[in-house]
């Protein structure tokens, strides 16, 4: 029931957020939104889609339910998704994780080069208030 161009914005909508360009894992996840809007949007292919899921309502074919089916694959696909925004979640706190484990050292050797020069300075002034006692 749903209009052609409510179909056209809610995949323009799936599409952005599960392009392989932005998420990494998206593209099993973009190969099922693009069946799902190629069906829905040709008013005859969504017709015959319809047709068929009247038809195996409440029968088995080969022992399966066609809804049962779709909605176990829906489950699926959306644990899928899920795992993946979780690995991309995962892969994005270890490259943080390294960027300041980076910062830290850039730290340490700031200090170490701090208290070196820190040293000098005081040999220095050491050297020098010793020349100046001699004259």
């Amino acid at each position: 029931n749903a209009l052609s161009n409510e179909i056209r914005d809610a995949y323009k909508k799936q599409s952005l957020a599960l392009h392989p360009d932005k998420n990494v894992y998206g593209a099993s996840m973009m190969k099922l939104v693009n069946e799902a809007y190629r069906v829905l949007y040709d008013e005859a292919e969504r017709a015959r889609y319809d047709r068929e899921d009247r038809g195996n309502r409440g029968s088995n074919s080969n022992g399966q339910n066609s809804a049962v089916v779709r909605s176990l694959k829906l489950q699926l696909a959306e644990s899928e998704h899920k795992r993946c925004m979780l690995k991309q979640g995962q892969d994005k706190l270890k490259k943080k994780v390294i960027y300041l484990q980076d910062k830290v050292d850039v730290a340490r050797e700031e200090a170490d080069v701090a208290r070196e020069e820190l040293s000098l300075s005081k040999a220095l002034q050491s050297v020098q208030n010793g020349k100046k006692q001699t004259f």
